[in-house]
């Protein structure tokens, strides 16, 4: 008998939405009033009361110093912030927890568990960095799922013909990007890629420097100065998605005020000189993608079709840019703005035991390895590696009669340290002293196919062996992740 329902999310940068896999369909779960999507925003004004939701700009306005939003630029960063409510955990946690607390008045029963999709190139501190908000929010158990694997899912779920598939998701934050092999309801990643510092808001920051350029040399005043960034955004992206439709559109700005170099301000944009502007950040979309297929082994011939995620993905030149490297001409996700959603929900049908007949293949985001002596990096499982997988290595020590080893582990793709992100280490105290470059450590490190990470060191001499979970390293402590939970305030609102 299946378990209780798992929580299937899609926690976007500026929206979050979530639904459940259940009696053969998936259910959409309604947010405030009905809405589908709760906004990823967060703002704080007493000690009581949390605002959920609510855009950006507006919300910003109100409570300029304390509103959160792009929710994946924190965790992204996973940077502590002196305001406990700002810290990236417990501003994740507050969202998660308005989409548990919505679904279970939506279904009338607990849902203790969820699947949460991230971006393909978020590592293993990032990854922790999301469990730790879902047990802050309240979620028992969490598993995470890429965004592309997602789609997918959503995509191609009942489908039986082998295909190999190019997933692009271009988000408002992130990019992500993979290759996929489909036969019947297997999902094996071939290879997956991205770019966590590439987003639509990238395309709207294009638009308030054309802008601001255009009033600077028009009317000698910088634009930045008269009108709050939050106004330039919202003219900007509105062109943005104007000219998905439109060859040209007007992007307008009111300033607040009645001084004459700030009146109503009003540009005529042509898609052409949009895509001009931008024609960097098409290409850096096209980076990916060939890393990605270079990591799988394939060459765009290769790929049967390619599906696109993401409102990002709407733009033209996007389509057209994607279709013209692999040669084939790309098919957007139906509802893509709910595929990453549906495909979450499918996973989390895994987990519970309401779907039986998918098996996903995940792979390693980016290389696990070990510091070594000079500031290198020394790679025991390569990026792309196929979860779940083990892998052992054996090294020397760097001194004569040394009796102490620190395994320091890193995750990145650079072969120098300094390039990669150290997450954890294993301390050997008790080493049988020797000689030096005698190899002699045997270092193992174990991915689940959950991606959760376990090294294992030992001396081969002497017997001594330790092992550390990197969730231990990079995450909170069940007892921190509990007072948080605590702490986190019940009371909620909604912002219009």
């Amino acid at each position: 008998m299946p378990d209780d329902p798992v929580l299937g999310i899609d926690f976007g940068t500026r929206t979050s939405r979530a639904a459940v896999r259940r009696d053969g369909g998936t259910r959409l779960i309604s947010g405030w009033i009905g809405e589908e999507t709760v906004e990823s925003t967060v703002s704080h004004t007493d000690g009581e009361t949390i605002h959920v939701g609510g855009s950006p700009t507006g919300v910003a306005a109100s409570f300029p110093d304390r509103t959160v939003g792009s929710a994946k630029c924190y965790l992204r960063d996973v940077a502590e912030d002196p305001l406990e409510f700002l810290r990236p955990q417990a501003f994740a946690a507050t969202v998660l927890r308005q989409l548990k607390q919505r679904a279970e008045a939506d279904l009338g029963e607990s849902v203790p568990g969820a699947a949460i999709a991230v971006p393909c190139r978020f590592g293993a501190r990032q990854r922790q960095a999301v469990r730790d908000a879902a047990g802050i929010a309240g979620f028992d158990q969490c598993r995470l799922v890429d965004e592309t694997t997602a789609a997918a899912m959503s995509h191609y779920r009942g489908e039986r013909e082998d295909r190999t598939v190019l997933v692009v998701d271009l988000g408002a934050e992130t990019l992500s990007t993979a290759v996929l092999d489909l036969g019947g309801e297997v999902y094996e990643v071939r290879a997956a890629g991205g770019d966590l510092e590439l987003g639509g808001n990238r395309w709207d920051d294009a638009i308030v420097e054309w802008l601001a350029a255009e009033v600077r040399r028009e009317r000698g005043v910088d634009l930045r100065e008269i009108v709050a960034a939050h106004r330039s955004r919202d003219a900007a992206e509105t062109a943005k998605r104007a000219l998905s439709d439109d060859t040209e559109t007007t992007v307008a700005v009111e300033p607040p005020g009645t001084d004459a170099d700030a009146g109503r301000i009003e540009r005529t944009l042509t898609r052409d000189h949009f895509e001009w502007l931008t024609d960097d950040l098409a290409d850096r979309v096209l980076d990916s993608v060939e890393r990605t297929l270079d990591d799988a082994g394939y060459d765009p011939h290769d790929v049967d079709e390619v599906l696109l995620a993401g409102g990002a993905t709407a733009m033209p030149q996007i389509r057209r840019a994607v279709s013209r490297f692999v040669g084939v001409g790309p098919r957007k996700a139906t509802a893509s703005d709910g595929a990453v959603v549906r495909g979450a929900a499918i996973a989390g049908g895994i987990r519970s035991g309401h779907v039986a007949d998918v098996v996903t293949l995940p792979v390693l985001p980016r290389s696990l390895g070990v510091e070594v002596d000079g500031g290198g990096f020394e790679t025991l499982v390569a990026r792309n590696t196929t979860l779940p997988t083990e892998e052992s290595k054996l090294f020397t020590t760097a001194s004569d009669g040394q009796t102490a080893v620190d395994v320091g582990v890193r995750q990145g793709d650079g072969g120098v340290g300094a390039e990669t992100d150290r997450l954890d280490h294993v301390r050997l105290r008790d080493i049988t002293a020797a000689a030096s470059e005698r190899p002699r450590i045997e270092v193992t490190v174990r991915v689940d196919a959950d991606g959760d990470v376990t090294v294992d060191a030992g001396d081969l001499s002497s017997g001594d062996r330790e092992t550390v979970s990197i969730a231990d390293g990079v995450g909170l402590s069940e007892d921190e992740i509990a007072a948080r939970r605590e702490k986190l305030p019940d009371r909620m609102e909604r912002v219009e």
